[in-house]
């Protein structure tokens, strides 16, 4: 929960903008207020939904302070200073734990600022996490992620020597603000890879941004297109009411996936061939769970399909397994984006088409292939396309 921007009692005079009267960046007009405001925040949250469910929740300052704070460092100093005094008369008036970061994917900049306030004042410790904005993949490589947790967990070291902070990314998708990336099967490869890197950098929390493409805002009427990171198109024209329902964009099969392999233990997964990666778990019921994904930054060679062999090891060596799923979402399977294009374009009020298009967002259910099981191995062969993800599960018999 990101703890801004400036409330309406708290604007200084002539500072909240008409273009934008639903947010204020500038500084509260009192910071004493400020605190009382924040103090107000998290007791109304204990008070409604108990300490140990609070204790779960993680809170943050200002959302991307440094390109988000229409004010000076010593003035972000001052908000922030009275934002972690009041976690602290919080603790203290209910015995509840408020689990605070610093900005909301400021950075090391605005971090920098709260750091050396809380250092001033021996409140350093008070700091529970710290989370970044991660959007790579189109404008920058994926690659550049596992340096920027790395660089998390080295800022939260200069604090004090607790060994209990959290790392986090907020928010996460592809660098794609100006491009279609967002909208297309591409993105679902993309938050595969993700996500395999996320577990492997150990992150304790992230964050996809976001659920649904901003409906608040003016912006060009459409399902698709429109330059914004939703799993779901917009659901109105602005400033229209919600009156369409918002259509799942591909990558959002890329959760459906991810989310049949949540209960499981990892496995290792190594692949022998780029672009093919994934994540592999197995179930409590002794059942593989894989997610593959053809991910290619380049995205001017695709479409291709790649021929993936599978290996899975260190099974039973009497047992026998069989393919009992085989999901796929690709340009052909899942592809909502795809069919708006057949279809036209089609505006967001023609729902016959709409229909359709909602239709076409569905995953696909293949036929399983044939495994082959020999000295505590299984085995199968896929082609996989790229851009491409599939769900595999393998049963024992």
């Amino acid at each position: 929960l990101a703890l801004g921007h400036t409330p309406r009692a708290l604007d200084r005079p002539g500072s909240r903008p008409e273009s934008t009267g639903w947010t204020n960046r500038t500084p509260p007009s009192d910071m004493k207020k400020w605190g009382a405001f924040n103090e107000a925040i998290f007791a109304h949250a204990i008070e409604r939904y108990g300490k140990e469910e609070i204790a779960k929740w993680l809170w943050e300052i200002w959302n991307e302070a440094s390109g988000e704070f229409d004010g000076t460092p010593g003035q972000f100093a001052d908000l922030s200073e009275q934002v972690y005094l009041a976690k602290e008369r919080i603790e203290k008036a209910y015995g509840a734990r408020i689990l605070m970061g610093l900005t909301s994917g400021g950075g090391p900049i605005s971090d920098g600022w709260i750091v050396q306030r809380l250092k001033a004042i021996g409140k350093e410790h008070l700091v529970d996490h710290l989370s970044y904005h991660n959007y790579a993949g189109a404008g920058d490589s994926i690659e550049i992620i596992s340096r920027y947790i790395e660089d998390q967990r080295a800022f939260l070291g200069t604090l004090s020597d607790r060994k209990d902070y959290q790392v986090g990314q907020t928010e996460w998708n592809c660098t794609a603000m100006f491009s279609t990336r967002t909208d297309m099967p591409w993105n679902a490869t993309m938050a595969v890879k993700m996500a395999r890197i996320y577990t492997d950098s150990k992150l304790d929390y992230s964050a996809f941004f976001h659920l649904v493409d901003h409906a608040e805002k003016k912006m060009k009427p459409g399902l698709f297109e429109t330059g914004d990171f939703g799993l779901f198109t917009r659901p109105n024209e602005w400033p229209a009411p919600i009156t369409h329902q918002p259509i799942p964009k591909p990558v959002y099969n890329a959760f459906v996936f991810l989310n049949e392999l949540k209960g499981g233990r990892r496995l290792p997964l190594v692949s022998s061939n780029d672009p093919v990666d994934g994540l592999a778990v197995v179930m409590p019921d002794g059942s593989v769970r894989i997610v593959l994904t053809s991910y290619d930054e380049d995205i001017a060679r695709q479409p291709y399909a790649t021929d993936v062999s599978v290996e899975v090891k260190g099974l039973p060596k009497n047992a026998a397994y069989v393919c009992a799923r085989l999901w796929a979402a690709d340009g052909q399977y899942g592809n909502s984006h795809g069919e708006w294009v057949r279809l036209g374009k089609t505006p967001i009020s023609d729902r016959e088409a709409n229909g359709r298009i909602m239709a076409a967002s569905k995953y696909g259910v293949l036929e399983p292939p044939e495994v082959s099981r020999a000295d505590g191995k299984a085995t199968f062969n896929l082609s996989l396309p790229g851009p491409g993800i599939r769900l595999v599960e393998l049963k024992p018999e």
